[in-house]
């Protein structure tokens, strides 16, 4: 498969474009929201219990990858 010099320059600026939208803003908190209560009220279902660390390592990775595209 031949790689194109363009390819990663469009692609980061597409991720980096969706990244700033009120559309995403939207959907990682609703989801974040989801993720706390389910963790929380649920008695047989906590994949990540409270302090939540798994959700904590997810937002790290997230800044990660988004720091540079950002900038």
């Amino acid at each position: 498969m031949p790689y194109e010099r363009g390819a990663f320059g469009r692609f980061s600026e597409a991720v980096a474009r969706n990244l700033g939208t009120a559309r995403f803003l939207v959907v990682q908190t609703f989801l974040v929201i989801v993720w706390i209560t389910i963790n929380v009220m649920s008695i047989t279902l906590q994949w990540d219990p409270y302090p939540f660390i798994l959700l904590n390592l997810m937002f790290s990775v997230q800044a990660a990858y988004a720091a540079p595209l950002i900038l």
